[in-house]
């Protein structure tokens, strides 16, 4: 599927990182500098471990696919950049207590069966004041984009369903794969002490195929202007870990 991925899924939703990814980046950027080192969690085939390398940051990537992860290394190496890709457990991540930074972690825990671990691994390899985001498609829909992708064509979802069948009938079922409910995560976060805020936004399907990327962008905050704070298709979750005493590093 990494193929598939890296040309379909990964370029679908890079228009996101617009609404709350590089926003934040540029004021840690300006509040830090680059001398940060950061960790996407469940990287795939590299698109934001690319951009925070490209921001300068020591950027390390994890994933559980060698696949995913041969791509990302090769998009590295095209654009001259140095990312450490590792295959590994996002449940349990192979570095020390407070060591990281900066982390992300996009459409990760929506894949798997139990993803609490991650969070509270999130909360683990963070430094005290270090900053995190994480991207989730979730229940909680508008009306425009649900009324949107119900009526996007039934040949586009047949297409789209038999590959999904196709490369689930290899890697076994995923019967739990599926939106999170905010309800479900968010108190998670609380009970681990972290702070976040958290924006909405809308994703219409398949408007790609119709649209340029910066047409998208417009459109998709124009639609998500009025539940940006309460509801969306996908939640966008900023957020820290309470710094010590000492400061951020």
């Amino acid at each position: 599927m990494a193929g598939d991925y890296d040309a379909t899924v990964a370029t679908t939703y890079s228009i996101y990182h617009q609404l709350a990814l590089e926003p934040m980046l540029d004021e840690l950027e300006a509040r830090y500098g680059i001398d940060l080192t950061a960790l996407d969690i469940g990287c795939g085939t590299g698109a934001v471990a690319i951009r925070l390398a490209q921001r300068g940051f020591e950027v390390h990537g994890i994933d559980h696919s060698p696949e995913m992860l041969a791509l990302a290394q090769q998009h590295t190496e095209r654009l001259g950049l140095n990312v450490e890709f590792r295959t590994g457990d996002v449940r349990k991540l192979p570095f020390a207590d407070e060591s990281i930074d900066f982390l992300t972690c996009q459409g990760v825990l929506h894949h798997l069966p139990f993803w609490r671990p991650v969070i509270a691994e999130v909360a683990r390899v963070l430094r005290p004041g270090g900053s995190f985001y994480l991207s989730e498609p979730c229940l909680s829909s508008t009306p425009p984009s649900r009324f949107w992708n119900r009526a996007v064509t039934v040949a586009a979802r047949v297409r789209r369903a038999t590959r999904r069948v196709a490369a689930q009938r290899a890697l076994g079922p995923a019967d739990h794969e599926g939106p999170l409910d905010p309800e479900d995560l968010l108190p998670l976060l609380d009970e681990l002490g972290l702070v976040y805020q958290v924006e909405y936004s809308a994703h219409l399907e398949l408007l790609e195929r119709f649209l340029s990327d910066r047409a998208r962008l417009q459109l998709t905050r124009l639609i998500s202007a009025p539940w940006r704070r309460t509801r969306g298709d996908i939640m966008l979750i900023t957020g820290s870990k309470p710094s010590s005493p000492a400061g951020f590093k």
